[in-house]
């Protein structure tokens, strides 16, 4: 492993409604510090999604191994990106920069007044479709 963003601290304080969300997000270089790329392009990819709207905020730092960097994060201006009357739910990616790409290292999702939770798995199919097992049941 050469060069690997993680997501070491959230901190993020519930607002009331109509305040603007802010809070901040640690990001740690996990590489291995024996490789010649170890030094990497890191960035943290912050998007508020509530109303049916994403409000994205990127930013980015040069890290060397075991660094960490912490990002200062407030959404929208002039009331844009308010926290809502609901929970506001954010998504929060680690990335590294590997060679003419961002690469997603690490995804968190939290919810304002919730905290981290994580992601819902898509229901699973059945093997046998519905129909098809009604008629096996019938069967037997």
């Amino acid at each position: 492993m050469a060069t690997k963003a993680q997501i070491e601290a959230i901190n993020f304080t519930p607002p009331l409604p109509g305040e603007l969300i802010t809070g901040e997000v640690t990001l740690k270089n996990v590489g291995d510090e024996t490789t010649g790329e170890s030094t990497g392009f890191f960035g943290v990819l912050i998007t508020t999604l509530w109303d049916g709207k994403e409000h994205t905020l990127f930013s980015y730092a040069i890290l060397e191994p075991g660094d960490t960097v912490t990002y200062l994060f407030h959404s929208g201006m002039g009331g844009i990106g308010t926290m809502p009357e609901g929970d506001a739910e954010l998504r929060i990616v680690g990335r590294t920069w590997l060679e003419d790409n961002w690469r997603d290292d690490d995804i968190m999702n939290y919810v304002l007044g919730v905290g981290p939770v994580e992601p819902e798995e898509p229901p699973k199919k059945s093997p046998i479709p519905p129909l098809l097992g009604g008629l096996i049941l019938l069967a037997i």
